[in-house]
């Protein structure tokens, strides 16, 4: 949902096994995402071909460089997928920093379970001329890291911040004086709609 707002053309890259979830995975499929299947060497040749081909017409891939997602608030090792395609493309690599969201949506979890301060950022572009895979992935990484653990913090700073204005608000215990702005019947113009309806049904 976060990368949704990136400012870009892209296609994203996901493990092969998302593309066969209902409805999530027709999406992907329809709007040209890429698929690999993790430990196939075949299908990260395929996936490293058909990537060069997007990159030739001018739409940017995102690698979730991590593979996974992490549930501490440390940034895990890089795969070096991403780090080779910009190499022998000699593509510049735009690292992306997201923070906020491990509170929002815990790992192996659909369910939001509390109020979050959500960032995205994104870094200065890094050239990989005079790179090698290893050097850029790592200055890539090192980049994402210290602005990450910055941002993990303002986060959790805004969301006490809330949590405390929240709780500070004067409680009111006249509970009739809440509820008589309830909307408790319908508008006229609707309740003649619903007596039609129900006439025709009757």
């Amino acid at each position: 949902l976060v990368v949704s707002f990136l400012p870009l053309r892209y296609r994203y890259v996901a493990k092969q096994e998302l593309f066969s979830v209902p409805g999530f995975g027709w999406q992907l499929w329809m709007a040209g995402h890429l698929g690999v299947r993790r430990g196939d060497k075949e299908s990260a040749a395929r996936l490293f071909a058909r990537s060069k081909r997007v990159l030739s017409r001018g739409v940017s891939i995102l690698y979730f460089a991590e593979g996974t997602r992490s549930t501490t608030l440390e940034v895990g090792p890089f795969k070096s997928g991403a780090f080779q395609l910009a190499v022998a493309s000699g593509v510049a690599v735009l690292p992306v920093v997201v923070a906020g969201t491990s509170t929002a949506l815990p790992k192996h979890s659909w369910r939001f379970t509390e109020r979050s301060f959500c960032f995205l950022e994104i870094l200065d572009p890094v050239d990989p001329a005079g790179h090698t895979v290893e050097s850029l992935r790592d200055t890539v990484r090192a980049a994402i890291a210290e602005r990450k653990k910055a941002l993990e913090i303002e986060s959790r700073e805004r969301v006490d911040r809330d949590r405390a204005v929240f709780f500070s608000r004067p409680y009111r215990a006249n509970t009739a004086s809440t509820c008589s702005s309830l909307p408790l019947r319908p508008p006229a113009r609707r309740r003649a709609a619903l007596a039609r309806a129900s006439a025709s049904f009757g």
